[in-house]
């Protein structure tokens, strides 16, 4: 009887959620691996033992790492306006002109802000996009938050990071820390299930109990799965104030231009197959029904210190 209860705690243990600490229920599988739901925050994410594996998907930006001087100019061009227009809306709610920009990719969001007379820092894992932004924009960044002090920024930003983080509330807090009293935390993340996902789920729900799930959690790689809501509990939790979260999808020219996933350089689409561009494409083309109803395909939020 022991080992079962023994046995009992340890599943429990695993399907713990990772921001409120709530028990959850699987409600699907995504790559073999199960997805669960925290029946008190709204969480989605995968059981413990899976979500360290986040770490194995550090290959981004490869392609790029040693590209021509067109290439840079061509991805640069991609996002500059998008990111003028991010940067202006932080410029009427922030106080100081100080950014950190917390798994900042190649550093284009920081050098578009450094032209616009912000104060630029950036924090990137990548080897590759390291030595991009090294090579092309003089840019070395940091390699962990650990070094900062308190109170250092007037603006902390994460696009893309949030749902590759196995244990949240910790990584969370140290973003609270070093914001300076009344900063502004920038969170960018996917849909855990957006118009289309959404759709497909609750079909494959009709016919199984553990269907097969389509949206933007997967083992190796996005290891948690936020909606409005679950993005709202989390850093309610951790003393952030919600000041706005919304969704968005492809086409919205202040945050993802039409054709463009955050690494594709648009030219490529010269060379889709039609299967590729229904399959991939014409999804977030539609999810955009789903943005008034927190269904788009990306979230944004903007939450103070």
């Amino acid at each position: 009887m022991s080992n079962l209860i023994k046995m009992s705690n340890l599943i429990d243990s695993e399907k713990t959620c990772p921001s409120c600490g709530a028990q959850g229920d699987i409600i699907g599988v995504s790559l073999g691996e199960d997805v669960v739901s925290c029946n008190n925050c709204g969480l989605c994410y995968l059981q413990k033992m899976v979500r360290p594996r986040s770490a194995n998907d550090n290959i981004l930006y490869q392609e790029l790492r040693d590209c021509s001087q067109d290439t840079v100019v061509h991805v640069v061009s991609q996002m500059e306006s998008a990111y003028r227009r991010q940067i202006r809306i932080l410029e009427k709610l922030s106080t100081g002109k100080n950014i950190i920009d917390i798994g900042c990719g190649l550093g284009i969001f920081l050098v578009t802000a450094k032209s616009l007379g912000w104060e630029i820092s950036g924090l990137e894992t990548s080897e590759h996009a390291r030595y991009f932004a090294r090579r092309n924009f003089g840019i070395d960044f940091l390699s962990s938050l650990d070094e900062l002090p308190d109170n250092t920024f007037d603006v902390v930003r994460i696009s893309h990071v949030l749902e590759h983080v196995p244990e949240p509330r910790a990584f969370l807090e140290s973003l609270y820390r070093i914001l300076k009293p009344s900063g502004i935390l920038v969170v960018i993340v996917p849909n855990r299930e957006p118009f289309c996902a959404m759709i497909v789920n609750k079909w494959r729900s009709l016919f199984d109990n553990k269907p097969k799930l389509t949206g933007s959690i997967f083992p190796d790689m996005h290891v948690l799965g936020l909606s409005v809501e679950s993005l709202r509990n989390l850093l309610t939790s951790v003393d952030f104030t919600q000041l706005r979260s919304f969704t968005v999808s492809m086409g919205n020219p202040t945050y993802y231009p039409l054709f463009y996933d955050g690494l594709l350089n648009r030219s490529k689409l010269k060379n889709i197959k039609l299967k590729d561009f229904v399959k991939y494409y014409l999804p977030m083309i539609i999810d955009n029904i789903g943005n008034p109803f927190n269904r788009g395909q990306w979230i944004v939020g903007y939450f103070r210190k």
